[in-house]
């Protein structure tokens, strides 16, 4: 599972199938959610099969729940902010393109210039 979750991830990082950039970034990270589960949990069974095993990946048996529960909550909490980042840029993003083509810059102009007075 690990390893077919990572070609998927590779794949989709290479060819961006889907025409919205929100969903790609969405979809991205779902990907990577799911390789970090899958890596939680062949280190969970490796631990449980030998402690001498899980000792050498620097995790005591008591860590490695807490470490990975921890991991993955930052994750989608990274994920949610990139979710809300990217949904707001997006629908900015027609007047962010009309404003440059008003003022003759860049839309990253722009964009620095909205995120900076926020």
């Amino acid at each position: 599972a690990l390893l077919v979750s990572l070609i998927f991830l590779t794949l989709h990082m290479l060819v961006n199938p889907l025409t919205d950039p929100v969903d790609n970034w969405l979809l991205t990270m779902t990907h990577l959610s799911l390789v970090v589960l899958y890596l939680a949990i062949l280190i969970l069974k490796v631990c449980n099969t030998s402690i001498e095993a899980c000792s050498e990946f620097g995790l005591s048996e008591a860590g490695i729940f807490e470490f990975f529960v921890f991991f993955a909550l930052a994750l989608v909490v990274l994920m949610i902010i990139v979710a809300i980042f990217l949904m707001y840029y997006s629908d900015n993003a027609p007047k962010i393109v009309i404003a440059a083509r008003k003022y003759s810059i860049s839309p990253s102009t722009i964009v620095k210039r909205v995120l900076a007075r926020n």
